[in-house]
C-alpha cells in the first residue's frame, strides 16, 4: 500500500472506537519537520457509556471506566495487567496539566536541534516520520511533575521491584507515514514473586493527543510479555510501503532479519489489540510485551511522553544522565527516583548521599580500630627471630651454665618468609651472631621459621619435631642442643 492510503481492510466495526476516529484522511499529507506547529483538532465527545447497561460492549465499558489518579491499583486492575501485559487508565491527567505539557513540548520542538537545552538530545527516527526528545525531566518543571505523579508512581510501586528509579523520559512526535515495527526489550523480565508479579522495565505513556485507528495507534499482543517461544511473525506490517528515504537503514534492517518472518497481517496474529486513546489517557505496559505502532494515515500529529522505571541497579537508557542541577532542585522523592544506578552497600568513603536509606543498601560502618596497616598473619603473630638470638647471646655472655662446653660454629638455616641464614659462633665465653653463611660450621640446623619459633616459645616438643623430620641437624649434636637451650631459656 502507499503510505497514507487505505490498506483495503474493512473499517473498524461500529462502536469499536466510539467517535474517536475523527475526520477522513486528507488527500495530501502535511509536511512534518522540527518546529512543526500543529493545532490539535477539537476533541471528539466522550462516549456515553452507562455502567451496568447490558446493551453495551463489556470490554468497551472496561476501557472507558474512569480512574482518577488517586485510585489505587485494584485486584481487578492488577489481574488485567498480569494477564495482558498492559493497562489503559482513562483521563489520568487534568486538562490543565496536559496544556502545560503540550505547550512546553511544542516550545522544545520549535528549538530543535540547535536551540534545545544541552541536556536534551534530539533524534529523527529513520524511515519513520517522527522525532524524539530525550531527558525531558531536565527540560523544565512540567516534565519534572511526571516523575512521581500518583497516576504513574502507583503502578511503579506495584510492579517494579524496589527501590525503583527512573531510567528514561522522552517524547515521540509522529506524523503521517509508516508505523513502528514490533519489538520488545529482552532484558525486561516479567516474573512472579511471593508478593505478586514483578517486571524489570515498566513504561508509562502519557498521551497529549487523541489517537484513533487512523492516527498511528499503539499495537500490543496481549499476553506476550510472558512468551517464552520466539515471536514467529513479521515485525513490519506486510501492507507497509517503505519510504524512498533512509534506504540504507531499511536495507540493513531487513538484512538483519528484523523485518522477516511469517508475513501475516498484524491484525491476524493472536493477541492483537489496537489501543485507541484520548488526550490525557495513560497506557502502562511492561517492556517484555511485544508492541509497536500502526501507520499514521490521518492529518494529526501524534504526541506522547514515555517515562520508564526499573529496579535501582538498572542504568539509564542510551547513556543519558540526569544533571546535578536537576537533582539539586527537585523534591527528596524525585531525587531518589533520579539518583543511581546503585547496588551494594553504602561505605563511608563513597559519596552515597542521594542513595535511598533502605535495607537493600545497608550502611557499612568503619571498624572501631580505625585506619591501620594490615599485615599477613605470620608477620603479626610470629615475633622476629633476631630478637631470640639477641636474648640468647646476652644470656650466654652473662655466664649462664649453658656457656659450659667447647667452642664451635653453628649454621642455622630457616625456611619460609622472614627466614634466611644465620651463623652463630661460640668462642672464648662469648656468642656472636651474623646473618650470613660462613664456611667451616661444626653444626647445621635446618627448619622453618614457624617450627623454630614454636619450639622456642615452648609450644612444641623438641624430640617430637626432630623425629617427625621437621628439624634437620647435621654435625655436632651437643652444639645444636646448647644453642636450643639458650634460645628457649632466653625467650622467657
Amino acid at each position: 500500500m502507499a503510505v497514507g492510503r487505505s490498506n483495503g481492510r474493512a473499517p473498524p466495526r461500529p462502536g469499536a472506537y466510539g467517535d474517536l476516529r475523527g475526520a477522513a484522511s486528507p488527500a495530501k499529507a502535511k509536511p512534518f519537520s522540527a518546529g512543526i506547529s500543529h493545532t490539535p483538532a477539537p476533541p471528539p465527545p466522550v462516549p456515553q457509556v452507562k455502567r451496568g447497561n447490558p446493551s453495551q460492549n463489556p470490554h468497551l465499558l472496561a476501557q472507558w471506566r474512569y480512574m482518577s489518579p488517586e485510585t489505587r491499583i485494584t485486584p481487578e486492575v492488577r489481574y488485567h495487567l498480569d494477564l495482558k501485559g498492559y493497562h489503559v487508565q482513562r483521563r489520568a491527567f487534568p486538562e490543565s496539566t496536559l496544556e502545560t505539557l503540550e505547550r512546553s513540548l511544542l516550545d522544545l520542538e520549535a528549538g530543535a536541534p540547535s536551540g534545545l537545552p544541552p541536556t536534551c538530545p534530539s533524534t529523527w527516527t529513520p524511515a519513520v516520520n517522527e522525532m524524539r526528545l530525550f531527558n525531558l525531566v531536565d527540560c523544565g518543571e512540567p516534565f519534572e511533575e511526571l516523575i512521581d505523579h500518583p497516576a504513574i508512581l502507583d503502578w511503579v510501586r506495584e510492579f517494579v521491584p524496589g527501590p525503583q528509579r527512573l531510567t528514561e523520559a522522552y517524547s515521540i512526535t509522529r506524523g503521517r507515514g509508516i508505523g513502528l515495527p514490533l519489538h520488545r526489550i529482552q532484558s525486561a523480565r516479567y516474573y512472579l514473586t511471593g508478593e505478586g508479579p514483578r517486571c524489570d522495565h515498566l513504561t508509562a505513556v502519557v498521551f497529549l493527543s487523541d489517537c484513533g485507528p487512523e492516527d498511528g495507534p499503539m499495537v500490543v499482543f496481549e499476553g506476550t510479555h510472558k512468551l517464552m517461544a520466539p515471536f514467529p511473525y513479521n515485525r513490519v506490517h506486510p501492507d507497509w510501503d517503505p519510504p524512498a528515504h533512509d534506504r540504507g537503514f531499511i536495507d540493513s534492517f531487513m538484512e538483519r532479519g528484523e523485518g522477516r518472518g511469517d508475513a501475516v497481517a498484524w491484525e491476524d496474529i493472536p493477541g492483537y489489540r489496537e489501543l485507541h486513546v484520548r488526550r490525557g489517557d495513560l497506557i502502562v505496559f511492561v517492556q517484555s510485551l511485544w508492541h509497536g505502532a500502526k501507520d499514521l494515515r490521518s492529518d494529526r500529529v501524534r504526541r506522547s511522553l514515555y517515562y520508564s522505571y526499573s529496579p535501582y541497579h538498572f542504568a539509564n537508557w542510551h547513556g543519558v544522565t540526569f544533571s546535578d542541577e536537576l537533582k539539586a532542585r527537585v523534591t527528596p522523592l524525585r531525587r531518589r527516583l533520579l539518583s543511581g544506578p546503585f547496588i551494594g552497600s553504602r561505605y563511608a568513603g563513597i559519596d552515597t548521599r542521594d542513595i535511598p536509606d533502605c535495607d537493600e543498601f545497608p550502611v557499612q560502618p568503619e571498624s572501631e580500630l580505625g585506619p591501620r596497616p594490615i599485615v599477613a598473619p605470620h608477620e603479626e603473630e610470629i615475633p622476629s627471630f633476631d630478637r631470640f638470638l639477641e636474648a640468647a647471646s646476652m644470656r650466654y655472655s652473662t655466664g649462664a651454665r649453658e656457656a659450659a662446653g667447647r667452642d664451635g660454629r653453628c649454621h642455622l638455616r630457616l625456611h619460609g618468609e622472614r627466614g634466611g641464614d644465620w651463623s652463630v659462633e661460640f668462642q672464648n665465653g662469648s656468642m656472636s651472631v651474623e646473618r650470613r653463611v660462613r664456611p667451616g660450621a661444626d653444626t647445621w640446623i635446618e627448619t622453618s621459621v614457624e617450627d623454630l619459633v614454636r619450639l622456642v616459645q615452648g609450644q612444641a616438643d623438641v624430640a617430637q619435631v626432630f623425629y617427625n623430620g621437621r628439624v634437620t641437624v647435621r654435625g655436632d649434636m651437643g652444639l645444636a642442643m646448647r644453642l636450643a637451650s639458650l634460645l628457649v631459656s632466653g625467650s622467657r
